[in-house]
């Protein structure tokens, strides 16, 4: 591993999200043993004591040292544009072409969606994909949770979902746009509130 920034922290998200060191090494393109001894070093360098937590892999210390290094990550893909945001979708939505850019969502079973909403607001993920029941769903649990959420409609029956305060940013904006979503950034309907 090179830079643990760069190199390490797409490994951190990957198994946040997946749940799956060789779910991780398919979508990072590398292999599964490189996945877990980049974790273990990233871990130890850092001090963060991450790995399984109760069946999730999630740092056990260190935690504000991780969502500085994520603030900054999520920063950088968004200046780098919309292919290298990280997004999930549910597995069996059909989604538009325009939407699938280079690295694709990441594979993530759906079952642990309602996790979505923390992965959102820990910078992990920068948008997700869903349909509307699923939508729906996500947007009462924001709600009581207290998160900010901004959603777009892309079709009849998909919706765009980012935090908040993603919802102004020329990348975001420019995927809405280039995607033709519905139901404007302007809309004054509070989408949903989560984790604070």
């Amino acid at each position: 591993m090179s830079d643990i920034f760069l190199d390490g922290l797409p490994v951190l998200d990957g198994l946040e999200i997946t749940g799956s060191t060789s779910i991780t090494a398919r979508w990072l393109r590398c292999d599964q043993s490189s996945v877990s001894r980049t974790y273990r070093r990233v871990s130890a360098l850092l001090h963060l004591e991450f790995g399984k937590h109760n069946g999730r892999y999630r740092a056990g210390r260190n935690r504000e040292l991780l969502s500085c290094l994520r603030q900054a990550a999520q920063l950088r893909r968004l200046e780098q544009g919309s292919g290298q945001l990280h997004w999930i979708s549910q597995p069996d939505l059909r989604l538009p072409s325009r939407l699938l850019e280079p690295l694709g969502p990441l594979p993530c079973s759906w079952p642990q969606g309602h996790d979505c909403l923390t992965l959102l607001q820990q910078r992990v993920l920068d948008l997700l994909v869903l349909s509307g029941a699923p939508a729906q769903t996500l947007n009462r649990i924001a709600e009581r949770r207290g998160f900010a959420c901004a959603s777009w409609s892309l079709a009849p029956d998909l919706t765009l979902l980012t935090a908040f305060g993603l919802r102004d940013h020329p990348t975001v904006a420019g995927l809405v746009m280039q995607l033709g979503c519905s139901a404007s950034l302007d809309d004054p309907r509070p989408v949903g509130r989560a984790l604070a």
